[in-house]
């Protein structure tokens, strides 16, 4: 049971991280593109949160392995999808947040006027 258990706390958060990646992967590359400016700032970017939602659920299905030793494969399973789920969320909303205070014009998320990306001499001479 030992080997099914350690597949199962391996396999869930690989498999919620990668079904979260699959789904965002092209607006923020997109968003991401528009915000850094340049293609290695947008890889960069990207790779990081990429990591953040593998790592996360992988971690917390391992640190919060289930306590009872004894548990079926159900049981295990449930935990393991429940805690690679919740490190999923909790990854995508810290991202997020970080994400509107970056965004131009999005004045509601930070409370004060954001700055355009362009100066204003660029912007006039539409640059």
């Amino acid at each position: 049971m030992s080997t099914m258990r350690l597949m199962l706390e391996v396999l869930i958060p690989f498999a919620t991280g990668g079904s979260a990646i699959l789904l965002i992967r092209q607006p923020l590359r997109e968003l991401l593109s528009e915000l850094c400016g340049s293609h290695q700032r947008t890889t960069f970017w990207c790779r990081v949160l990429y990591l953040q939602l593998l790592g996360l659920p992988l971690l917390a299905s391992l640190y919060f392995e289930h306590p009872d030793m004894t548990a079926g494969a159900d049981e295990v399973l449930q935990r393991a999808l429940l805690l690679s789920l919740s490190a999923v969320l909790l990854g995508l909303l810290f991202f997020t947040q970080r994400l509107l205070k970056m965004i131009p014009g999005n004045a509601t998320a930070t409370g004060v006027p954001a700055k355009p990306l362009v100066s204003g001499a660029a912007a006039v001479n539409g640059a």
